[in-house]
């Protein structure tokens, strides 16, 4: 198949999912967004990841709490970037984050 498809976008951002318990069993916190976009962290057991998302159009910033730095390597975006506290966010984009684990703050498990 066609890597770049939506089928195969959908197909990798399932696994992705399976492979971080916070994105199924976290507690959630969201973040103070505006306009189309929503914006959470999830965590369980010490795993901390943010969610983004941008359903308009237009470019999107979104302030968040964690500096460029604090953002472990593996995740998944689309249309996104990380700017110092600032994500990026094409029309549609999403970002898919995990926190390192050194980084203070966050919510609680449920």
């Amino acid at each position: 198949g066609d890597a770049a498809s939506v089928l195969s976008f959908c197909r990798r951002l399932l696994a992705w999912r399976r492979q971080h318990p916070a994105l199924i069993e976290g507690g959630i916190r969201f973040l103070a967004s505006d306009g189309p976009l929503l914006a959470f962290e999830r965590c369980h057991e010490g795993e901390r990841i943010l969610c983004a998302f941008n359903f308009g159009d237009a470019r999107r910033r979104l302030e968040t709490p964690h500096s460029a730095e604090g953002y472990a390597d593996s995740g998944l975006s689309f249309g996104a970037h990380i700017d110092d506290e600032v994500v990026q966010l094409a029309g549609w984009g999403l970002l898919l984050a995990p926190l390192k684990k050194t980084e203070p703050g966050g919510p609680q498990t449920s």
